[in-house]
């Protein structure tokens, strides 16, 4: 929904006092008309907390709401082209992070633990790192992606070439697994 609302040309920021936001949760959305039923894109704005709760006593927060609501109608901006391709390309660029992202991962755990080998690497020591070298490379990335891609090269699919142990010690190794030939 956020990205419809940013493809429109609303900034990230308050729609009332034009706060500027400095991350999601400060982020509330506001149903221009106050039906809270209404999650048609064309009624929805970003707010602040303080302006989302001073709307519904201020009768010019309602009338900016009103109009803004009534551009928002006019300018059938979900069938407009151009914006539909804004959405489109961000779409494309996320699938490019994560796909370099998850390449990041394979190629980090095939240099540590090649084949014919019995190398391990301390699972805690693979999210770290590997997080640090994607954020690094692509400027995003998360433990809890790096996590998906190990578990996606470890999973118990026949062709997935890792699997995660338990060593003496109590903690979570990875190493290369090993398929009877």
């Amino acid at each position: 929904m956020t990205d419809i609302i940013l493809a429109r040309g609303d900034a990230y920021r308050c729609f009332y006092c034009h706060y500027e936001f400095k991350n999601v949760e400060e982020c509330w959305l506001e149903h221009l008309n106050d039906d809270r039923t209404d999650n048609n894109p064309d009624n929805l704005v970003f707010t602040c907390r303080k302006c989302n709760s001073k709307k519904q006593h201020d009768e010019s927060m309602k009338v900016q709401a009103r109009e803004k609501l009534r551009v928002n109608q006019l300018m059938n901006y979900v069938r407009d082209w151009k914006e539909l391709q804004k959405l489109q390309t961000h779409s494309t660029e996320q699938i490019d992070i994560n796909e370099s992202n998850c390449n990041t991962t394979v190629q980090w755990l095939e240099e540590r633990l090649p084949l014919g080998t019995s190398n391990t690497v301390l699972l805690k020591e693979a999210v770290d790192t590997i997080t640090f070298e994607c954020k690094d490379k692509t400027g995003h990335g998360s433990q809890q992606s790096i996590r998906n891609y190990i578990d996606y090269l470890t999973s118990s699919a026949p062709k997935a070439p890792f699997e995660i142990f338990k060593g003496e010690d109590g903690k979570r190794y990875i190493r290369r697994k090993q398929h009877d030939n």
